[in-house]
């Protein structure tokens, strides 16, 4: 039987919203061997800086709860996949420091679209849209997660 492409995947998303405060996404991968993020910055509500800026920050856990196994933590480099396409954008951060995969501290790097994998093996990561300094104007924010390889598919 020929399934379409959306029967093999579970999506989460963060709504778009214009935000001036952080917004987070958190996905449990229970059930799911893939994990991939698009991330959707619109054009910057204030002047862009090394003070004034705005990170995507990919952490994981093993649960979602409360006490130490419900910690998130900072994702490795070696956690996330950054595909050729994505890979050259200005913002990205290949070495992941602090779990950071993307900072946009100048105008010239907005609007943008970025996408990026999860290669770790922790059940829960969580993509938060980190808003440093002063942002005193919104500036529109989306993400999509997208769960694939179900253990059983298709997906309901």
């Amino acid at each position: 039987m020929q399934r379409d492409l959306l029967n093999d995947l579970k999506i989460a998303a963060l709504a778009a919203i214009a935000s001036t405060t952080d917004k987070t996404l958190a996905v449990d991968r229970k059930g799911y061997g893939t994990l991939a993020f698009l991330a959707n910055i619109g054009i910057e509500g204030i002047t862009l800086s090394g003070t004034d800026k705005i990170a995507l920050l990919l952490e994981h856990a093993d649960d979602n709860g409360s006490g130490a196994a419900g910690t998130y933590a900072a994702v490795a480099a070696a956690d996330v996949v950054i595909p050729e396409q994505f890979a050259s954008h200005a913002s990205i951060d290949a070495t992941v420091a602090s779990g950071v995969v993307a900072t946009f501290d100048a105008n010239a790097e907005l609007p943008a679209v970025l996408g990026f994998s999860y290669a770790g093996s922790k059940q829960w990561v969580r993509l938060t849209v980190d808003y440093s300094g002063t942002h005193g104007v919104a500036t529109p924010v989306s993400a999509v997660a997208m769960l694939g390889t179900p253990q059983f598919a298709p997906v309901t």
